[in-house]
This record gives C-alpha cells, sequence and structure tokens, in this order.
C-alpha cells in the first residue's frame, strides 16, 4: 500500500513539474507577443507619419501651382483628386489596423493582458497547493484538478495562437500599407514632373516684349547693313 502511495505521489509530481514547465513557456510565449507588439506600433507610427508628411507635402505643392496653369491642363487637377482619394483609404485602413492591434494589445492595462496574466496567477497559487493535497491523501482531487489545469494550458495555447495569427495578419497589412506608400510617392513625382512640363510650357508661350529702337539723328554715321536688317526683323 505504502507503495502505490508513493507510486502516485511521484507521478504527481512529474505531473506537477510538467505544468509548471508549460506556464513558464507560456509566460515566455506572453513576453514574445508583448515584443512583436511594441516592434508592430513602431512601424505603423513611422508609417502614420511618412503619410502625413506626404500630405502635407501635397498641399504645399497645390498652393504653389499658379491658377492659371491650373486652367492650361485640367489633367492636374484630376490627378490632385486621385491623389487624394488614395491618402484618405490608406488613412482609413491604417487606423483601421493601428485599432485592431490595440484592441489585442498585451499590457498590463488591457483586458486580455489582465485575464492571462490573473490565469497565471490562479495556475501558480494552486500549484503551490499541490504539495498540500499529496500530504492529505486527497489524490482523486488532485487528478481532477490536473485534468482542469491541463485544460487551462491547452485554452491559453489556443488563445496564444490566435494571437499570432493576428499578428501575421497585420505584418501583411503593414507591407501593403508600405507597397501603397511606394506607389504614392511614384505618383508625386509624375505629377511634379508633369507640373514643372506645364510650368516650361507656360513660361515658352508667354509673349516676349522687345524694346524699341532709338531713332538716330541725321548727322550720325550709317549703321551697316547687316545690323539695319536685324532691326527690321526684331521689328516685324
Amino acid at each position: 500500500m505504502n507503495n502505490e502511495n508513493n507510486s502516485d505521489v511521484v507521478d504527481h509530481e512529474a505531473k506537477t513539474k510538467l505544468l509548471e514547465e508549460d506556464n513558464e513557456k507560456l509566460k515566455q510565449a506572453l513576453t514574445e507577443s508583448q515584443k512583436r507588439e511594441r516592434l508592430l506600433l513602431r512601424r505603423l507610427h513611422l508609417k502614420e507619419q511618412q503619410i502625413q508628411d506626404y500630405v502635407t507635402q501635397l498641399t504645399e505643392l497645390k498652393g504653389s501651382i499658379p491658377a492659371k496653369s491650373n486652367l492650361v491642363d485640367p489633367a492636374i487637377n484630376l490627378i490632385f483628386i486621385k491623389l487624394k482619394n488614395e491618402l484618405k483609404a490608406t488613412k482609413a485602413k491604417l487606423e483601421d489596423t493601428q485599432n485592431e492591434l490595440t484592441a489585442w494589445k498585451f499590457t498590463p492595462d488591457s483586458n486580455t493582458g489582465k485575464r492571462l496574466m490573473a490565469k497565471c496567477r490562479l495556475l501558480y497559487q494552486e500549484n503551490e497547493e499541490l504539495g498540500k493535497i499529496v500530504s492529505n491523501g486527497r489524490l482523486a482531487k488532485l487528478e481532477s484538478d490536473l485534468a482542469l489545469h491541463r485544460n487551462l494550458c491547452e485554452e491559453l495555447k489556443r488563445s496564444q495562437s490566435e494571437v499570432e495569427g493576428i499578428i501575421q495578419d497585420l505584418d501583411v497589412d503593414v507591407e501593403g500599407l508600405t507597397s501603397t506608400i511606394i506607389l504614392l510617392q511614384q505618383k508625386l513625382k509624375m505629377s511634379d514632373e508633369r507640373i514643372a512640363q506645364l510650368e516650361s510650357e507656360m513660361k515658352e508661350k508667354e509673349p516676349k516684349t522687345e524694346p524699341e529702337p532709338e531713332t538716330a539723328p541725321d548727322d550720325t554715321i550709317e549703321e551697316p547693313a547687316s545690323k539695319k536688317q536685324c532691326i527690321e526683323v526684331a521689328a516685324n
């Protein structure tokens, strides 16, 4: 009988050790998720700042274009409207992504983080009571509690897997935002080139006023014929 009790105690201690190892792995996974979350937040902040810079540049660019050049080619106005709409859509998508990430934040102040930390503390407290349960001979209750702990661990693992999936989706969204920003940069460059071309055409089309030649006195020396021809061509 004593040998059977000792065997049960050894088996229980082994299961308790496995449970503690599972808890430690979950804590490490939680720390890793927090690091990845902070990294994603920094990347999102940088992308948002870049988009804001592009909006500022476009606003300044629109203010620097003369009103007359806008009337020369209506395509410029269409380009600005298209860029403005694309920027709005990109900003809306960025805000949605940031809101989704905030909802899954694992910080001590977030609801998800509080629930996870509460479960970890509960598991730790119950592990401390395992020794007392063994000494009192309540092995049946211990097996039931171990099964409950296993279920809790499985639930935490599933939650962690779901969080990792969401973070991977956010990585894909951030890559999409990067591609959109690169496309906007290319369109902005094309718009700058088009504006420079229009300004150059306007300068070429502006009439050039030539100064009227002064009437030479009668007693002046007669100018060469080539110079007179140049003056007549300029006058014509």
